[in-house]
């Protein structure tokens, strides 16, 4: 937080989400320029592919991506320390459509800092 972009804003663009991981290799540079074609300058990636990051537990990987972003004009530690310095990203997301499907999520830390946050805030 607080560090300079490595891009550099100098007008309103427009940007959408692209999944690189669900279309063929062959695709992505038609796909590219029919984005930027109706006038899409930023996108959005690498939100659901956390596999092709990290295909077994501990063992990084950035090949696919780095494919990727060679045609693309524009996710948290070891990727970002690996491509976030790369001059077409702009940033990534960390959070996606939290607790998507169930109506609340609180793991046993979060339930027992709440309770005593209530002993100490309502008893008063």
């Amino acid at each position: 937080m607080g560090k300079k972009q490595a891009f550099q804003w100098d007008s309103m663009t427009m940007g959408t989400c692209y999944y690189p991981e669900h279309w063929d290799e062959s695709l992505w540079e038609s796909d590219l320029d029919r984005m930027l074609g109706v006038g899409i300058s930023t996108i959005r990636i690498g939100e659901f592919a956390w596999n092709k990051f990290e295909p077994e537990e501990g063992r990084f990987t950035y090949d696919f991506f780095d494919r990727f972003l060679e045609l693309c004009a524009r996710i948290v530690d070891k990727i970002a320390a690996h491509i976030g310095r790369h001059p077409s990203i702009v940033g990534w997301q960390i959070d996606n459509e939290l607790n998507c499907g169930i109506g609340e999520f609180y793991s046993e830390a979060d339930d027992r800092a709440f309770r005593v946050f209530l002993q100490k805030n309502m008893a008063a």
